[in-house]
């Protein structure tokens, strides 16, 4: 949900256009951190999404690039 909403004050604050382009140095590390985390979907969305001019496919992909990670509990 971080993500997506860092992402989304990018697009709001440069512009749909140049927010995209911004945004893909840390859509690349969002997509990565999730790769460590154990996500099996990170490194092929990291490929279409970096390339993507689709601001909506770049949110929608980042939200899947998390949804397989098994989050814990703090003891």
């Amino acid at each position: 949900a971080a993500a997506v909403e860092h992402y989304q004050f990018l697009l709001s604050a440069f512009g749909e256009r140049q927010g995209l382009r911004h945004a893909r140095k840390h859509v690349v590390a969002y997509l990565d951190e999730a790769a460590r985390l154990g996500s099996g979907r990170a490194a092929v969305l990291r490929a279409e999404l970096c390339n993507s001019e689709n601001s909506g496919q770049v949110a929608r992909g980042l939200e899947k690039a998390f949804l397989d990670i098994p989050f814990r509990s703090a003891a």
